[in-house]
């Protein structure tokens, strides 16, 4: 059966990627001109690469940033821009190595890791498929014991987004076996693509999934691969399914991208300004999970 593979040129995203970026001061040395850095400064600065500086808080040693980014650009590369165009801007004003290699990055969104979890286990009930005597619904909670291949060097990071991906004309095509057979080969990929699926919830005509990536992976990019990888699946293991609804695709031609973490992005906008204003330390702007080392020391 012929089959055409999903590409980033032809496929309409919706997303929502918010990523907020803590960067240090060279060895926690003291910056006074790092405490003078403003939004209206900085975003000027960002915008030409994509960026959308949404907030932005400094002292003399600690820079944090919320920003919004287009689903085709990793973290790695958003956070090596923001620093290189910040330490450029700084050097103008005071000569030397003002910002240490590394950083922590965390999505954000308008949703809660708790939020997003409870929904993709609440989609069966939430569309009326639990009351079927057989529920063509699976909702697969993945155990996290190895994040290694998330992790990399001179940074910190816990990068979370919800994928959705809707089946071509909203045609009924998953059962249990079916979706058992997709995250099979989606969990072959984890390794060699750098994510881990955190959740999966399948009903017959769309999925849910929660990931969590390594800083360079690219969202959208991880989204085409999962969405050519099903296809493949789904037209080669069960071709009589494909033939009985009588699609040439088994994917919309779009999906849906978006960030979140243990906090909002508001929340993270309040924690900010209460830090500037000297209501609380740089710490409580960050969440728990990645607050590991300090990506400032790496310099």
């Amino acid at each position: 059966m012929r089959y055409d593979a999903y590409e980033a040129a032809s496929l309409k995203v919706a997303y929502c990627h918010r990523v907020v970026l803590h960067a240090q001061a060279y060895r926690r040395k003291p910056q006074p001109w790092l405490g003078q850095v403003t939004k209206d400064e900085l975003a000027p600065v960002l915008a030409p690469y994509g960026l959308h500086l949404l907030d932005v808080g400094a002292d003399e040693r600690d820079l944090i940033c919320q920003i919004s980014l287009p689903p085709q650009e990793s973290v790695a590369t958003a956070a090596s821009k923001c620093k290189g165009r910040l330490s450029k801007w700084l050097r103008q004003r005071h000569p030397g190595r003002l910002l240490g290699k590394g950083y922590l990055a965390y999505t954000v969104g308008d949703t809660t890791s708790d939020a997003v979890t409870g929904y993709l286990e609440k989609q069966g009930d939430h569309h009326g498929y639990t009351r079927r005597p057989l529920p063509p619904v699976l909702v697969e909670t993945s155990a996290q014991d190895n994040q290694a291949h998330l992790e990399a060097a001179h940074s910190v990071s816990l990068l979370r987004y919800h994928l959705v991906f809707g089946t071509a004309y909203r045609k009924g095509i998953f059962t249990q076996t079916e979706a058992r057979g997709v995250l099979a080969a989606w969990h072959s990929l984890e390794g060699k693509e750098q994510f881990s699926l955190l959740k999966a919830s399948f009903v017959p005509d769309h999925v849910h999934l929660a990931v969590q990536t390594h800083p360079a992976v690219k969202p959208l990019a991880l989204a085409i691969e999962l969405m050519n990888t099903a296809q493949v699946v789904m037209f080669e293991q069960f071709p009589e399914i494909i033939i009985r609804y009588g699609s040439n695709r088994l994917w919309e031609n779009g999906c849906y991208i978006g960030s979140f973490g243990d906090v909002t992005s508001r929340a993270v906008q309040n924690a900010i300004r209460r830090w500037q204003r000297g209501e609380l330390p740089c710490a409580e702007c960050l969440p728990e999970k990645p607050r590991r080392g300090n990506p400032g020391h790496r310099g």
